[in-house]
């Protein structure tokens, strides 16, 4: 999510995701106090991207972005990814005790799954931490990790610049163990900004390129430390004017990364830094001299924040400077590559037809493609139902929501199992998005949606369908990997004459219902790696229930379903003044909740959630305002906090708001 921005620039986004694949582990005994925990560190979006240098082609191959971290961009034949955990026992006094330590190494990127046994009725923090190491090897390599409460950087002054190994990921957490057993998992963060400088006239007029520079950071703060263990930046030293220089080397006849702003002949990433930062605004300064030209003194701040990419974007080695500095979470930018570059054509090819049973088999893109034309295009919704017999790939497609006006009989969409990944959507502003806009008398079973993009969104989006109402069903599917954004999310707008953003959840925007004696809803679904920016109401699952009345016997039900490593971002506007509950109307799994009748959660969960509330600074109706954020986790659920002087966070940690809490059970 885009949080500064000076001047204009075009983004690109690379998104994060954490992959299935584990490492076997053998497990504790059964017994009490078993503790089975997955750790996994953010990737880039889709496969694990490995070593893949051709003639002709990028340092780190062809899907490398230097707007990425180190999982995407080392060499995998030199280096392999790291995992530390240290186990605390908290104390009466809220002091904490180290009771363990264990580490496990991998030779490319994949999540890994370590087991220990714990006492019972007692409150652990778990204090984990990834890095790279050499291959073949387990010793620290650019951080000293020997005390995870005060993780310290091994580099010399002149071997941190240009360096995608130095990149890192931590997370702490709570756990309090009881008599059963207990399988959780954890998705790492960066503790630190990263930093790169990105010129914009290589090679102009064929002047000679430098291969070494010099960065100096000056008046500003920075930090040599980490504890894993509470989340604070230690060694906190404050910069004068002679500051802190280093120099960093590039291959000037090789181009190190293949995408984003990499692409154009006269774009190059020159140098990539990581510094330790602070969860808050962290301004720098700094002198970049390309050796052999003049040094470009940037006065003005430069954001950086921990978890944050910051890119300083322009002229730095012919004059003209004319920079552009954004800042962006997690090591994102605003549009990924599938965004910028998708124009692939998949030629429409009907899909097999059995008239018996009304079933549309789909096999390849192309049949879906038909399927989305003829949804889009033939007003003579039937009865069908339309079944997946392979996975089917749109990555490069623009893909245009479906809308399904709905038969009595309705529709059935079943995934077989299979998955529908790639799915690129610029919503430019239209009220529905999803693989569907909107569904009546609709049903979903058995399908994955994986690594789904949704831009310019505007009133009600989720990765399966904007809307669905009338006797809709939700059955053993998920979403993952799914990045919705706002149509300008980040600006301010006059409500009533903007479109806010009404309803934003990883599966459904809104479960609309107007008939009685039906039960609705989502049974054994996932949510997995959600990222959602919106105004309005926001869920992991889903963003809005509303039965509108329906009747006595209308119920809603969630069983068996959960939200795991989701991020849900909402901006506060002017327009929310008299409108403030919408600061409560953001879930784990729903949103919020308009219901006369019953709602029922069972057997549901959600781990590592992060709801962000973000302030629209009237002064600057530009952007949001960086330094006015408030930011809850998981265990925030139920209290009240104040934003911008208004009651905001959810709830409950199964939902947000509701305005009749007896009508929920919970089992």
């Amino acid at each position: 999510m885009k949080k500064i921005l000076f001047l204009a620039s075009t983004m690109l986004i690379a998104l994060s995701a954490c992959q299935e694949d584990q490492l076997e582990s053998s497990n504790v005994a059964e017994g009490d106090g078993n503790v089975n925990i997955t750790l996994c560190a953010p990737d880039a979006m889709g496969e694990t991207r490995t070593y893949t240098k051709d003639p002709g082609e990028a340092l780190y191959g062809p899907t490398s972005s230097s707007a990425l971290g180190g999982l995407t961009n080392v060499d995998w034949n030199q280096y392999d990814l790291r995992y530390k955990v240290s186990v605390y026992q908290k104390n009466a006094d809220d002091t904490y005790v180290k009771v363990l330590d264990r580490t496990m190494t991998v030779d490319n990127y994949s999540s890994v799954t370590m087991s220990f046994r714990l006492a019972t009725n007692r409150t652990y923090r778990i204090a984990a931490w990834a890095d790279f190491v050499l291959q073949g090897t387990d010793s620290d390599l650019h951080y000293d990790t020997s005390d995870l409460t005060n993780v310290s950087c091994l580099d010399d002054v002149d071997h941190m610049l240009n360096d995608e190994s130095r990149d890192a990921y931590c997370r702490w957490g709570n756990r309090t163990i009881t008599g059963e057993d207990m399988t959780t998992s954890m998705t790492l963060m960066r503790p630190f900004a990263k930093v790169r400088v990105v010129t914009t006239d290589w090679a102009l007029d064929n002047l000679k390129m430098p291969e070494e520079f010099t960065v100096k950071y000056k008046n500003c703060k920075r930090f040599s430390n980490y504890n894993v263990l509470t989340g604070a930046t230690l060694g906190e030293t404050t910069l004068a004017e002679d500051g802190y220089a280093y120099t960093g080397r590039i291959d000037k006849n090789q181009k190190e990364y293949a995408l984003n702003y990499d692409q154009t002949d006269h774009n190059r990433t020159l140098i990539v830094d990581y510094l330790f930062c602070t969860g808050s605004l962290n301004p720098i300064h700094m002198e970049f001299t390309p050796t052999g030209f003049a040094t470009r003194n940037i006065t003005t701040d430069i954001p950086t924040r921990q978890n944050f990419l910051t890119t300083i974007l322009g002229n730095m080695l012919t004059s003209n400077l004319n920079l552009t500095i954004s800042c962006d979470e997690m090591f994102k930018e605003e549009y990924n590559n599938y965004y910028m570059t998708a124009a692939k054509a998949f030629s429409p090819i009907p899909p097999s037809y059995d008239s018996s049973t009304k079933t549309y088999t789909i096999k390849t893109p192309n049949e879906l493609v038909w399927l989305e034309q003829k949804f889009n295009t033939d007003n003579d919704d039937a009865a069908c139902t339309v079944r997946l017999a392979n996975d089917i790939d749109l990555e490069g497609y623009y893909w245009t929501p479906m809308v399904y006006a709905g038969a009595d009989e309705g529709m059935l969409f079943d995934g077989g199992g299979f998955k529908i990944c790639n799915i690129n959507i610029d919503a430019n502003n239209t009220d529905y998005a999803g693989l569907f806009g909107n569904v009546s008398n609709g049903r979903f079973e058995n399908l994955t949606l994986e690594n789904v993009t949704i831009n310019n969104a505007a009133k009600f989006v989720g990765a399966f369908t904007g809307l669905i109402h009338a006797n809709g069903f939700i059955k053993n599917c998920t979403a993952k990997h799914v990045w919705i954004r706002g149509y300008d999310y980040d600006k301010e707008r006059d409500y009533g004459n903007q479109n806010l953003g009404y309803d934003y959840g990883g599966l459904v925007g809104i479960f609309y219902t107007i008939d009685n004696n039906e039960t609705y809803g989502f049974k054994d679904c996932t949510s997995f790696d959600i990222d959602i920016f919106s105004s309005g109401r926001l869920g992991g699952i889903v963003a809005f229930l509303n039965n509108d009345g329906a009747g006595a016997n209308a119920s809603f039900l969630l069983e068996n379903c959960k939200a795991e490593n989701c991020r849900l971002h909402v901006s506060y506007h002017k327009s929310y003044r008299g409108h403030a509950n919408w600061l409560r109307e953001i879930g784990s799994l729903v949103g919020a909740l308009q219901i006369d009748d019953a709602v029922k959660f069972k057997n549901c969960s959600r781990n590592d959630l992060t709801y962000m509330f973000g302030w629209v600074d009237l002064a600057n109706t530009t952007q949001v305002n960086p330094d006015k954020w408030l930011i809850l986790h998981d265990g925030d659920e139920g209290v009240s906090f104040t934003f911008n002087n208004e009651v905001c966070g959810p709830m409950h940690k199964l939902y947000g708001r509701i305005d009749n809490p007896s009508s929920v059970t919970i089992e």
